[in-house]
């Protein structure tokens, strides 16, 4: 088992690059990819927080409509890559890929648009992708039926 921990979709596809780099000792192995990427964006670009390593998504000037672009520009070429690399006869063909919206935190009701907002950007991203091997899981909504069971944010694993 490797992990990559990704904050932000470069992160992603970095990892994805990374396993399958030329005589990569990964490549003869069955795998599969579990990425979610949203979490990071949305404290930074949606909550505008001082701890943002990426300055320019916290911008005060950055609106969310802008944000959200940025977020797809990101995303893009990663699921593009994992509907390739998670296709059957691929390295991941066989297990298959998830990709999975943010997990419901039970937030402020104020700030429910901005997570909705990613999700929904996640969602339509992998609206035309999604397959038997590549896979949408939307913790987002399985997280709402339960949504005491988190502690600052945090949900219960799934």
């Amino acid at each position: 088992i490797t992990l990559f921990s990704a904050q932000f979709w470069d992160h992603a596809l970095d990892g994805v690059n990374a396993v399958q780099a030329k005589g990569g000792v990964w490549l003869g192995s069955k795998m599969a990819f579990l990425v979610q990427v949203s979490t990071w964006d949305i404290y930074c670009a949606g909550m505008k927080v001082a701890w943002c390593p990426r300055k320019e998504l916290s911008d005060k000037d950055l609106t969310n409509e802008a944000a959200i672009t940025l977020f797809n520009n990101g995303m893009e070429p990663v699921l593009d890559k994992l509907q390739t690399f998670c296709a059957p006869g691929q390295p991941a063909g066989v297990l298959g890929c998830v990709v999975l919206t943010t997990t419901f935190q039970n937030p402020a009701p104020a700030r429910i648009p901005i997570y909705e907002a990613y999700n929904d950007a996640i969602r339509a991203g992998m609206k035309t992708r999604g397959s038997a091997t590549l896979r949408l899981v939307d913790l987002w909504v399985m997280g709402q039926a339960m949504p005491d069971e988190n502690i600052l944010g945090h949900g219960s694993p799934m």
